[in-house]
């Protein structure tokens, strides 16, 4: 359909959901960036962020599973209405990324989602992804910094710092 055939209400409307959509990437990234705050405390201000980039961002709740922790919104439930996209480290699946809706909505595009909303949860969980690859090298660095200063003078042991630094980061 021609946005010109759609009515000015209708134009109005798509506009919104797509600003709130914007907002919403905008806060998470923030989020990932913080660094003054704990990994658990980001994940929870993760989940946070979410929900009113959704379009009934009052029956909207959300939830992240990474590597068998769960954090989660207050008001959240496992319901039929469900939107998930996978976390991956390294080509591996970690985690999950979760979107619930608490009531029955209208029909849309993927149950009562929008199929910007997938693209929306899509894009997050890649946003997630690569911070969590960004961290793991960032920590692979540091090992391998702090370890190579230790020894040296150890031929040996800057190889073993190097294979090892290769093996955490490419597998």
């Amino acid at each position: 359909m021609n946005t010109s055939d759609l009515p000015m209400g209708g134009l109005l409307q798509g506009l919104q959901e797509r600003a709130k959509e914007l907002i919403c990437l905008y806060r998470v990234d923030e989020v990932l960036h913080n660094e003054e705050v704990s990994s658990d405390e980001r994940l929870q201000q993760l989940v946070e962020a979410i929900p009113p980039g959704w379009q009934y961002p009052d029956l909207c709740e959300a939830r992240v599973v990474l590597s068998g922790k769960v954090n989660e919104t207050s008001g959240f439930s496992e319901t039929p209405w469900c939107l998930s996209a996978p976390l991956t480290l390294r080509g591996e699946v970690v985690g999950s990324l979760d979107v619930v809706y608490l009531e029955e909505m209208a029909e849309e595009a993927e149950g009562p989602f929008l199929a910007e909303e997938r693209k929306l949860l899509d894009t997050i969980a890649e946003q997630v992804s690569f911070h969590l690859t960004h961290e793991e090298i960032t920590r692979a660095w540091e090992t391998w910094e702090s370890t190579l200063h230790l020894s040296e003078g150890d031929q040996a042991g800057k190889w073993k710092v190097i294979l090892d630094f290769l093996e955490r980061t490419d597998t």
